[in-house]
């Protein structure tokens, strides 16, 4: 991927689920009540839904123990104490432990303790006595809890279960297993996925489309990923971020053009805030032939809007950018900026070579013996040119010094003895 694309990578949330003991089911109800039961959240299911009796003590302890953990730090710790009580004591089974793990593991997660509380779903599991929604949701708990860890393998095969036993088609749900095939790498497994559930949804959610976007990215589909991009724009035309990203998108597919489109408008509405931003638009203007004008506007505009940071990089682009235009002068002054800034040689010597392509040899030399003495990772080049700068100076003896010492260094070694044996200097 291109330095410019950030992926969005989803972070599943818990699902918030109503959650309440199968008290509910067993207390009178008034007349409304009893006229409308709400609809299963998996109606699917295969698994036979218990018939739930609780003794009338069972019915306050659990009461109790989910009242004390919705409350304050101090209630929590007092349902824990009941709740762990309970579960000791051998004798609890069925609808009470399942519930009570349940409300258990909740409380774990309140604390961070995440593998107490996928002990503890696991368990509520284990005792197959809930009622499916309360089952099914436990499953999905448990699911998305081990998902979230980066236990996403072992998720999977929990929400492999859950699809099995309940036959759900329910997005909500689906779109989790999909970032956990993301997360494990199974890319065309969940890009599929992902694809079905936001074509079938009339308004798929913003995350889904982030997703289906990271998606894209990672399977090397650059301009499907920039049409999703295009969608959530236009719902949120204030994102700086997805504006970013789709000029990444279209960089990695080659359309550098594309790319600096939508930087200058971002460019126009006042969204390039940061040296990232600029960078990322004269770095693209600098890979497209006949834009050495974009690049220097695009610096100096940073650079006077106190944006772009006065940094290295950003003067030898200036500096490379006046050059190719024919202003030498304004070339000169850049890569003196860059000289100061520098802990080498480099631009020193790049100053030298403009130098000496502008027949100001005394300067070029100079300029050139101050590179060698701040360091060059390359020192035959600068030997090379001191060779010519004193060639055209008509020192010959200096001329042949210079490219004695260019033939020490590998990267003129070849050239420098060449012109020696043609000159015949020994």
């Amino acid at each position: 991927m291109t330095r410019f694309v950030v992926l969005f990578l989803m972070v599943v949330a818990l699902l918030a689920q109503p959650w309440a003991p199968a008290v509910a089911q067993n207390a009178k109800r008034g007349d409304k009540s009893k006229t409308e039961k709400a609809l299963p959240l998996f109606p699917l299911a295969t698994r036979e839904d218990p018939s739930i009796r609780l003794s009338s003590r069972d019915q306050r302890s659990i009461q109790k123990i989910l009242d004390l953990s919705q409350g304050e730090a101090d209630d929590q710790a007092k349902a824990q104490a009941m709740g762990e009580e309970l579960l000791a004591n051998a004798k609890v089974t069925g609808y009470t432990r399942a519930f009570v793990s349940r409300v258990m593991a909740d409380i774990r997660l309140e604390q961070d303790d995440v593998q107490g509380a996928i002990d503890h779903l696991q368990a509520a599991l284990d005792a197959d006595a809930m009622s499916n929604d309360q089952h099914y949701q436990t499953m999905l708990m448990l699911a998305q809890t081990l998902i979230n860890e980066d236990r996403a393998e072992e998720g999977l095969k929990v929400f492999d279960r859950l699809i099995d036993e309940t036959k759900t088609d329910n997005p909500d749900y689906l779109i989790i297993k999909a970032n956990a095939l993301y997360q494990v790498e199974r890319y065309t497994e969940a890009l599929e996925l992902t694809k079905r559930l936001v074509a079938a949804s009339p308004e798929p959610k913003p995350s889904w489309q982030r997703l289906l976007v990271a998606m894209y990215a990672q399977t090397e589909q650059p301009l499907e990923a920039a049409k999703v991009l295009q969608e959530l724009i236009a719902a949120d035309p204030t994102d700086k971020a997805l504006r970013t990203n789709l000029a990444g998108m279209y960089q990695e597919a080659g359309d550098n053009e594309a790319a600096v489109a939508v930087l200058n408008e971002m460019r126009a509405k006042g969204l390039l805030t940061t040296d990232r931003d600029y960078r990322a638009l004269y770095s693209l203007y600098a890979n497209i032939e006949g834009h050495d004008a974009d690049v220097i506007a695009t610096i100096n505009e940073g650079l006077q809007n106190g944006i772009l940071e006065e940094n290295l990089q950003a003067y030898t682009v200036l500096a490379q950018s006046y050059y190719f235009s024919d202003r030498i002068p304004e070339a000169i002054a850049a890569y003196k900026k860059a000289a100061e800034i520098a802990t080498d040689g480099a631009p020193t010597l790049n100053l030298a070579r403009i130098f000496a392509s502008e027949g100001r040899y005394a300067e070029a030399k100079a300029t050139a013996n101050e590179a060698l003495a701040k360091g060059l990772s390359t020192p035959g080049h600068a030997w090379v040119l001191l060779g010519q700068v004193e060639h055209n100076l008509g020192n010959r003896a200096a001329t042949a010094t210079a490219m004695k010492e260019a033939a020490k260094y590998p990267e003129t070694k070849a050239n420098a003895e060449e012109w020696l044996r043609k000159n015949k200097v020994r």
